[in-house]
């Protein structure tokens, strides 16, 4: 049962079209997107423009957010289609988290249909392009999506919420997806830096991520300049390092090499130059505050078997002890 207070903001004109009650007219007559009764358009100097709902109709707030959010992508999406909008998607870079926008072009989608089955799954609205399923949006306002439908549809989702929708439909900004590697523009330019040397040193791109994140690959890239011949080269981070004693997981880059280091005492698997062939201390790779991999986990048995005192730097300095510190807390983040 609708609250009598409750504020529509969008009704169904007499052509089915879902219409703003910013673009209404007095004149005209608009019903209710969920149960179809007849909706009073309400203008005043004090109040705010809105449609008002017979009160304690059979019908309910939240389903009639769910459908009008639902409806409104399927408008926009169409609105694409026809090359009468882009869209901004914003969203978090899978590499360094903050917020960007990426834009949908105009013309990107062929098509759109609300609830569409994929898969085995329905979704609340499909956009298509070129009749064959990309999108699939889940509108977001009493439920979310469950555990299931998470793990298993494999159609690229997006989560939106209803009142985000409502409030500026060609704006999309997901609670939740599932999409594939996004990047903003600064870690796309990186992204394609680091492959590129990979690719100048025979390293196979498949078997390493440039996101930094542990979940995305067993080896993950960035670079430094070389010690001792200067060169810019590719070095990795995997599940194990620092000071990894077991052979790192297989196919590696093959600029990973079994080493004997004399500050260790001993031989562990390094980081070497594809140029110069010199090693590339772990020390410098992963643990000093301006590491390239300085955000992710270390093995915390590695640590405690190495003297980080001694190993990384005195501790003469507050932010020696700090640095000692952040590395020590990075050992005993789980995997």
């Amino acid at each position: 049962m609708i609250e009598e207070n409750f504020k529509i903001e969008f009704g169904i004109n007499k052509i089915g079209i879902l219409t703003s009650v910013d673009d209404a007219i007095k004149e005209e007559q608009y019903h209710c997107i969920e149960c179809d009764s007849q909706l009073i358009l309400k203008e005043g100097k004090i109040r705010q423009k809105h449609f008002s709902h017979i009160p304690y109709q059979n019908c309910n707030g939240e389903t009639i957010l769910h459908k009008t959010a639902k409806r409104l992508i399927y408008d926009v999406i169409t609105k694409n289609r026809k090359n009468e909008c882009s869209i901004n998607l914003k969203i978090h870079c899978d590499n360094c988290d903050k917020l960007h926008i990426f834009n949908i072009k105009k013309g990107s989608f062929s098509d759109a249909m609300e609830e569409a089955r994929v898969e085995n799954f329905v979704c609340d609205v499909v956009g298509y392009r070129n009749g064959t399923p990309s999108l699939g949006i889940e509108i977001f306002q009493t439920h979310k999506v469950n555990d299931k439908k998470k793990e298993d549809l494999q159609l690229p989702w997006i989560e939106l919420k209803a009142t985000d929708v409502i409030s500026n439909p060609y704006e999309w900004i997901p609670t939740q997806h599932r999409l594939s590697r996004n990047l903003c523009s600064l870690c796309k330019i990186e992204s394609n830096r680091i492959k590129e040397l990979c690719t100048k040193w025979n390293i196979d791109h498949k078997i390493y991520s440039t996101i930094n994140k542990i979940n995305h690959s067993k080896y993950l890239a960035s670079t430094i300049n070389c010690w001792k011949c200067k060169h810019e080269i590719p070095v990795f981070w995997w599940k194990g390092v620092p000071f990894a004693k077991e052979a790192p997981p297989q196919p590696s880059p093959w600029t990973i090499k079994n080493i004997f280091s004399k500050a260790f005492g001993g031989k562990y698997f390094a980081n070497t130059c594809p140029n110069c062939n010199s090693v590339q201390g772990d020390n410098f790779i992963f643990l000093n505050s301006n590491s390239p991999f300085n955000k992710l986990p270390l093995d915390n048995g590695k640590i405690k078997e190495v003297n980080i005192v001694n190993e990384v730097r005195s501790v003469n300095h507050k932010e020696d002890i700090e640095d000692i510190v952040k590395i020590m807390f990075r050992g005993s983040r789980e995997w």
